[in-house]
């Protein structure tokens, strides 16, 4: 006898019938793969290992949007598969920049074919793939001294970084019905993602300079030298702070919690306490308060 459960409106459906939508979609996804889709679209546990904490602060980003939990959770395979395999391409280019063979392109085929299956291959989607690849090579061409950056060189290649996190919230304001949100969204983001990525850099720095990577401070040495780079990186870190608040305050006041809980990580209670007060007022203070400084992240010397 089949398990049943009642609804809000009072309708009782089996644990089967609920499930079925979900399924019926499954089986499509199924249907749509190629039969060779497996070499080119796995990922290794350590690829989706890597990938996990980003793919966790796109879920917050769910559940600022208002999606039902039901919902985000069914996402989450994909969405942990895709940034496994862009981890998987993170870990070839690496190869390539310590004198490895060519990265290859197989894992943006396994991302084409990922998303084409969940008929996600959407222009915008698209964009977002080719501005990834675009992040690769580009790096790729610095790591191996192709070409030299200045500032303005860095801090766009900085941008083009996270693009990662802007394909996935890209798939989940599309897959969840949010497109109109998407771009709101993406503006609210960037001086937050930029951020990260330096403050990545200065907790790796020592490690990157050693492995042969890219890292951000060790081109500021470059560009600078040893005795200004760091001053010099500290001024960028400023000037994103205080564009991340000047968009924030701009942000919806249901979203701050959600904000809140990606940039700092969420709160007990943050929900009811953050939407009694007027961002446009308190923003700037929080983000003074709570966001760490590079200091914070590096406290070596700069070799």
């Amino acid at each position: 006898m089949s398990a049943v459960i009642r609804g809000g409106s009072g309708v009782r459906r089996t644990f089967e019938e609920q499930e079925a939508p979900w399924k019926a979609q499954l089986r499509e996804v199924c249907r749509r793969l190629p039969e060779d889709a497996l070499p080119h679209t796995s990922v290794t546990y350590l690829e989706k290992l890597k990938g996990s904490a980003l793919v966790f602060e796109v879920h917050r980003l769910g559940s600022m949007l208002g999606c039902e939990q039901q919902v985000i959770a069914r996402m989450l395979p994909l969405l942990l598969h895709l940034e496994g395999l862009v981890y998987r391409a993170d870990l070839a280019y690496e190869a390539e920049q310590r004198g490895g063979g060519p990265a290859g392109t197989e894992w943006l085929r396994g991302m084409r074919t990922v998303l084409a299956a969940h008929d996600l291959d959407t222009p915008r989607v698209e964009a977002q793939l080719s501005a990834l690849r675009e992040y690769f090579e580009e790096e790729t061409r610095v790591v191996t001294g192709a070409v030299e950056l200045d500032e303005a060189g860095l801090r766009e290649l900085t941008h083009k970084r996270s693009s990662d996190l802007r394909l996935l919230t890209c798939v989940t304001c599309l897959h969840t019905g949010h497109a109109a949100e998407l771009d709101k969204v993406l503006w609210l983001l960037d001086p937050l993602v930029a951020l990260r990525e330096i403050a990545s850099d200065l907790r790796s720095y020592r490690a990157d300079c050693e492995e042969g990577t890219f890292n951000t401070l060790r081109e500021y040495v470059r560009l600078h030298g040893k005795d200004e780079a760091f001053d010099r990186l500290g001024a960028e870190w400023g000037r994103l702070t205080g564009e991340l608040a000047r968009r924030w305050r701009t942000a919806p006041r249901a979203w701050m919690p959600g904000l809140w809980a990606v940039a700092f990580g969420p709160l007990p209670g943050s929900r009811g306490l953050l939407l009694r007060i007027p961002p446009q007022r308190t923003v700037a203070g929080w983000i003074e308060r709570r966001l760490p400084r590079p200091e914070d992240y590096f406290t070596d010397s700069v070799a």
